[in-house]
């Protein structure tokens, strides 16, 4: 059975239903509006424009604006390229390394030793002492990697920064010519 107190509100929810429904009827007779179009611009699109070369690589130079050009040349000579960035994050990363490295061969060698003692007393066999030195030896392998990282990351900071070796053929083949003879290449 229905609820007394929502009896009264159907026929007002059927009548406001209707005229919703009612409303959104367009007359038999409708016809879209056509909008009026021009046949052509009113102006040409290269109006105002002038012919010629344009060098984009410069563009703020043709505002003439003194500050802009000075923070464009100041953004230019402190900004890092790429090579740059990704130089120093490979230097930080294995600089890391070397300290990681490093605390890893203080806790093998601690380790070498702890287990030396156990075996001289008897309390270990020698698979344990022969384990410890094999992981301290990696240890020390991953640490000696870890410093020539650090160099050819310098070496390629130094590079990506404008420097680096260019070397001319000609003096190549000279201290080669001097090397074979015995000569110290200076």
């Amino acid at each position: 059975m229905a609820d007394p107190r929502t009896l009264g509100h159907r026929p007002l929810f059927h009548a406001a239903t209707l005229v919703l429904v009612a409303g959104c009827k367009v007359g038999p007779d409708y016809t879209p509006p056509e909008p009026e179009l021009p046949d052509a611009w009113h102006s040409a699109a290269t109006e105002g424009l002038s012919t010629g070369e344009s060098n984009v690589q410069t563009w703020w130079l043709a505002l003439e604006d003194p500050v802009l050009n000075e923070l464009i040349h100041r953004a230019a000579a402190k900004n890092l390229d790429l090579e740059v960035a990704f130089s120093r994050i490979k230097q930080a990363r294995a600089v890391r390394g070397i300290a990681t490295g490093e605390r890893s061969v203080d806790a093998a060698e601690k380790s070498v030793e702890q287990v030396k003692t156990l075996y001289r007393t008897g309390l270990t066999d020698f698979q344990n002492v022969l384990d410890s030195e094999r992981s301290l030896s990696q240890q020390q392998d991953q640490l000696a990697e870890s410093r020539g990282l650090v160099v050819r990351n310098l070496i390629s900071l130094y590079r990506a920064l404008g420097g680096g070796w260019d070397p001319d053929p000609t003096v190549l083949e000279e201290e080669l010519e001097d090397q074979k003879n015995g000569e110290p290449i200076i």
